[in-house]
């Protein structure tokens, strides 16, 4: 019997040896797995050569504590304290919150309205006046030639002065955008130029194309064609009106009285 029992001990120990093997080589942590193993391969030792070699006497329950510190050092092993970092820290949402609360104030001091000079002032009305001289000479010959047509002017006459005025509308198209915004505006005032240049410039390429429909109609008497000059011509006094209130919202904002023109 006593036989029997020792040969079912070692059959037992045999298969929590061969599963704690298994567990060593299939477990994400191979490490504490392997000091298991370890510790369990000791049951197998045989004491009289332990205590010959090592002159110590491993009993049966010295062989358990041995097994049950095993126990715990797999327990307690942290893989991840020996790895390197794999994820970085990414900025807290409140970090985030500080780094626009802090941009913020830059933006608003990039814009920041300050009190022009005399010199700075009188400057952004000569800029004015060159602004709105710029197309004065296309509109009053558009002008005149629209009278001419209210007066009865011929078809070859008023096809043959479209032509002309279209050439005007393309020199005020150059001028416009060789102009430059005064170096002394804030961004935003400088931006709202721009955008009175572009706006002024879409305007005569505009109406450049209302008297292309003009022509048209001059020459075939097209009523579609009447119809687009028209609406063509309401486009690029639009264009226009934006392009001036542009330029008007830059000397309100900068406390300069408009010049006489």
């Amino acid at each position: 019997m006593k036989d029997k029992l020792k040969t079912a001990g070692k059959w037992f120990l045999g298969f929590a040896f061969v599963a704690s093997l298994f567990a060593a080589l299939s477990n994400k942590h191979f490490v504490s797995a392997l000091i298991w193993v370890a510790m369990t391969a000791v049951l197998f030792l045989p004491r009289e050569k332990i205590k010959e070699k090592l002159k110590v006497d491993l009993s049966n329950k010295g062989k358990a504590i041995i097994i049950f510190i095993g126990f715990i050092a797999a327990a307690s092993f942290d893989p991840s304290a020996t790895s390197a970092p794999t994820q970085v820290n990414q900025p807290s949402q409140a970090n985030t919150a500080e780094v626009k609360q802090v941009s913020k104030p830059i933006e608003q001091q990039n814009n920041k309205q300050t009190e022009l000079s005399a010199a700075d002032k009188k400057a952004l009305q000569e800029f004015y006046k060159k602004f709105a001289d710029v197309p004065s000479n296309a509109d009053k010959q558009y002008d005149l030639w629209s009278k001419s047509l209210t007066d009865g002017s011929s078809p070859a006459t008023a096809y043959l002065n479209a032509d002309v005025i279209i050439n005007l509308n393309d020199k005020v198209r150059t001028d416009v955008r060789k102009l430059q915004s005064p170096a002394f505006l804030n961004e935003g005032d400088k931006e709202k130029i721009k955008e009175a240049i572009t706006n002024l410039s879409t305007a005569y390429y505009t109406r450049n194309e209302a008297l292309e429909q003009a022509k048209k109609y001059l020459n075939t008497q097209d009523l579609e064609a009447l119809s687009k000059f028209k609406e063509k011509i309401n486009l690029s006094s639009s264009f226009s009106m934006s392009a001036i209130a542009s330029l008007m919202e830059v000397m309100t904002n900068n406390k300069v009285d408009f010049p006489s023109l």
